[in-house]
C-alpha cells in the first residue's frame, strides 16, 4: 500500500482509542487516524470518509460491533477491518469473521499486533 494509510479506531473506551492512535501515529509513515467512541459517530465517519484499515471494538456501549461492521462494510467495502476485544465472545467473533472482518486482535494487545494489522500482515486470529 503506497501513500497515506487512512485508519479509523472505534472503541467506547477513550484510552483505547488514544493508545491505538498513538501506536499508528508513531509509525510516522503517512498514517492518518480518526477515532470514534460510539457506533453512531463511527458510522458517520465511515459515510463521510475513506479508510484503509478500521480497528473496531466488538462490544460497544451503544451497540454491537458486529452490527456496526456490517454497516461500515456498506460504506467501506475495501477496508480491512480488525475486531478488537477484551472478552471471550466466540460467537460474536465468528459472526464478525463471517461478515468480512479481516481478523481479531485481543486486549491487551501488543504494538506488533496493531502494526501487523496496519500493514496487512496480521493473521486472522491475532
Amino acid at each position: 500500500m503506497s501513500g497515506c494509510i487512512r485508519t479509523l479506531v472505534v472503541d467506547d473506551e477513550e484510552i483505547i482509542c488514544e493508545i491505538v492512535r498513538d501506536i499508528l501515529v508513531s509509525e510516522g509513515r503517512g498514517v492518518e487516524t480518526a477515532a470514534a467512541q460510539s457506533c453512531q459517530e463511527a458510522l458517520r465517519l465511515a459515510r463521510e470518509g475513506t479508510f484503509d484499515v478500521v480497528f473496531l471494538d466488538v462490544c460497544m456501549e451503544d451497540g454491537s460491533g458486529v452490527d456496526l461492521l456490517e454497516s461500515i462494510r456498506q460504506h467501506q467495502p475495501d477496508a480491512r477491518v480488525y475486531m478488537i476485544t477484551g472478552y471471550r465472545v466466540d460467537k460474536e467473533i465468528q459472526q464478525a469473521l463471517t461478515a468480512g472482518a479481516s481478523g481479531v486482535i485481543t486486549k491487551p494487545f501488543r504494538v506488533k499486533d496493531i502494526l501487523a494489522a496496519l500493514y496487512g500482515t496480521a493473521s486472522p486470529q491475532a
